[in-house]
């Protein structure tokens, strides 16, 4: 394992008022798209399992120590507004330019209302301004009648249809369920919940792997600002079997994970087996949550100790190779986060900390895909620069300790669960 694989990521000085950049963060990271693709070759069933079979174990490498706290410098947010107008953001880029013919998508919008929410240093009139661009398209996607979220606008204003429309549902719960339990703004967050209490009973049929994982992340973070909710807890008990199920059906003795291709955002399903164990008391999801993704993480490092995004395949728009890593090291930091937050394990913070040196650190090409001073990260859509900023957030949580395992959605606090039956998290 090389040095640079594990140098933790500087602490930036505070951007002052006139903007001065920072200076510029360590150097040295292996390369930035990572590999291909991995695919087991075979597809799995939906069918629930009659039991859980027994969990599988993923060799690994000795645990890294636990990197540094998290950033303190913020990229600024103006990076994200000037890729849109008052109606939202743009879809794709040509360098920094917006490219207006690609339109809206749903997906950017609902990130970019997350971002509002919980980024700092955005004073509140700026804050609310932002937010009400992006809740707006959310809120003007939502079709009560055909009971689901459109998923694309075009320059002309037509809605349009998209090839990965559950899994873009299942983002729009995703984001109203964080913006009502983490954002700053009372009226934005009431919003939230109206939107969510409208939308979800209708979504209740998504079956798309990515459309549930976000449809239990969503499901979850409402739970821990409403935990009576009963939506919530009904969605996260009946679509949590389902993910369990997805990974009972799929694995097999050399591929512990949930579907038969391992793609860019596939740690988002251990994530929200983590997140429903959690909030529902059930330690048993929480346990096969950990283990599947050690198992995921030790298949995105790298044989330096680097991270190696899994690039997947394409079900949505094409997007680009750093467009697919920066939602690959995005997702990987937040499972992580969800891991440590219920284990307290250093490992976890170690592995979202190899995700983000991808972000920081320059590849072959000599430069790092995201530029902290600047707030962008290079691809050829909004999604990178949102990926980018929203893993800077997801970041700071390692600030905080980690609280434990606990169950807030009508179950009970019955302590940690049991990482040390986990497979470990090679380093």
């Amino acid at each position: 394992m090389t040095d640079r694989a594990l140098a933790p990521i500087a602490a930036e000085p505070a951007r002052g008022a006139g903007g001065a950049p920072a200076e510029p963060g360590p150097r040295g990271l292996p390369d930035e798209a990572g590999s291909g693709d991995l695919d087991r070759g075979d597809g799995p069933g939906l069918a629930a399992p009659a039991r859980l079979r027994p969990r599988l174990r993923a060799p690994g490498r000795p645990l890294a120590a636990a990197p540094q706290p998290p950033l303190r410098e913020h990229p600024p947010f103006s990076a994200l507004a000037a890729l849109g107008d008052p109606m939202g953001i743009w879809h794709r880029t040509v360098g920094i330019v917006p490219d207006r013919r690609a339109g809206y998508r749903l997906d950017d919008n609902a990130g970019a209302l997350v971002l509002a929410a919980v980024a700092h240093g955005l004073g509140p009139n700026d804050r609310q301004a932002h937010l009400l661009t992006y809740a707006a398209f959310v809120e003007s996607a939502w079709d009560p009648q055909a009971g689901t979220f459109r998923a694309a606008l075009g320059f002309e204003r037509v809605w349009q249809d998209a090839p990965d429309a559950e899994d873009v549902n299942g983002r729009a719960i995703w984001a109203l369920g964080r913006t009502a339990a983490e954002g700053h703004d009372r009226d934005i967050r009431a919003w939230a919940i109206d939107l969510y209490d409208r939308a979800l009973p209708a979504l209740a049929a998504i079956d798309s792997p990515g459309g549930l994982a976000f449809l239990v992340l969503g499901a979850a973070a409402m739970s821990r600002q409403r935990p009576e909710h009963r939506g919530s807890a009904r969605t996260l008990a009946t679509e949590g079997e389902l993910v369990a199920a997805l990974l009972d059906a799929s694995r097999r003795p050399d591929w512990a994970w949930f579907d038969a291709v391992l793609g860019p955002e596939a740690p988002r399903l251990a994530q929200a087996l983590i997140e429903a164990g959690e909030a529902l008391a059930r330690p048993d999801w929480i346990d096969l949550g950990l283990e599947s993704l050690a198992w995921a993480a030790g298949h995105q490092t790298d044989a330096a100790g680097g991270f190696r995004p899994a690039a997947g395949r394409a079900d949505g728009p094409a997007r680009s190779p750093i467009d697919r890593a920066a939602a690959a090291a995005h997702a990987a930091i937040e499972a992580s986060v969800a891991a440590w937050r219920v284990s307290g394990e250093p490992r976890w913070r170690a592995h979202a900390e190899r995700a983000w040196t991808w972000f920081v650190r320059p590849g072959d090409c000599g430069r790092a895909p995201g530029d902290l001073a600047s707030g962008r990260c290079r691809g050829e859509t909004v999604a990178a620069t949102l990926a980018f900023q929203l893993a800077h957030h997801a970041m700071r949580a390692f600030a905080a300790p980690a609280t434990g395992y606990r169950g807030v959605a009508g179950g009970r606090n019955t302590g940690r669960s049991t990482p040390g039956r986990t497979a470990p998290v090679p380093s």
